[in-house]
């Protein structure tokens, strides 16, 4: 048995052919339950006849992701930022540490953001910033992100539509330092991912979208 996560708001734990889940009661409940539908369940206490959950950190450590598991990924994780956001809650940015991967088979899997430290209430379509965002994050942060000095600041909850497209584009071709976008999207051109990806990457946040057809 092998602990994922143990914390006030979630269990997770890997058993040796099954991932066993309890969702406690907490403010992010209404998060967890979107979590419960994507994974088909009903209950704060289920388990899964699952052979993998593995951080995104972890997983990307000995291949980047296929371009269809990339493609699954930003799906994933944009359809948990419509339902933060039908709740009025929002992320500043990801982290690959928050977001796991659980392999049911070769052909289910799923990616979810698992971790609530970094959500936020909205404010009038804006997140509030209290103090200065961690460095070793600064890889998927927005250009306005990159730009804060002064605290607190308010930010477009649109902010995370430009860090989703970074860790995406990541997850695909480790890259550390500064993501070279233009070159690293060149290889999948004109596909359903490369538009998704390209109308998160707008500078001007007012103008992001997160679209995905």
């Amino acid at each position: 048995m092998t602990k994922i996560i143990d914390n006030d708001e979630l269990e997770v734990v890997k058993l040796q052919k099954k991932i066993k889940f309890k969702i406690k009661n907490n403010k992010f409940t209404k998060f967890y339950q979107f979590i419960k539908k994507i994974l088909n369940k009903k209950t704060n206490s289920f388990t899964l006849e699952g052979k993998t959950i593995i951080g995104l950190n972890d997983l990307i450590k000995s291949k980047p992701l296929s371009y269809r598991k990339a493609c699954t990924l930003f799906q994933s994780l944009f359809l948990q930022l419509q339902d933060l956001q039908s709740h009025n809650l929002g992320v500043l940015y990801f982290d690959l540490s928050d977001i796991y991967f659980i392999e049911i088979s070769d052909d289910e899997f799923y990616f979810l953001l698992l971790k609530t430290d970094k959500i936020k209430e909205i404010n009038n379509d804006n997140l509030e910033i209290l103090e200065t965002l961690p460095k070793k994050s600064k890889l998927f942060f927005s250009p306005e992100l990159k730009s804060l000095k002064s605290f607190p600041k308010m930010i477009s909850f649109k902010t995370i539509f430009y860090s989703l497209a970074l860790i995406t584009l990541h997850t695909m071709k480790k890259i550390t330092g500064t993501l070279d976008v233009e070159n690293h999207i060149e290889s999948f051109k004109e596909t359903p991912l490369y538009w998704a990806l390209q109308r998160c990457l707008i500078k001007d946040v007012e103008n992001r979208t997160l679209l995905y057809i």
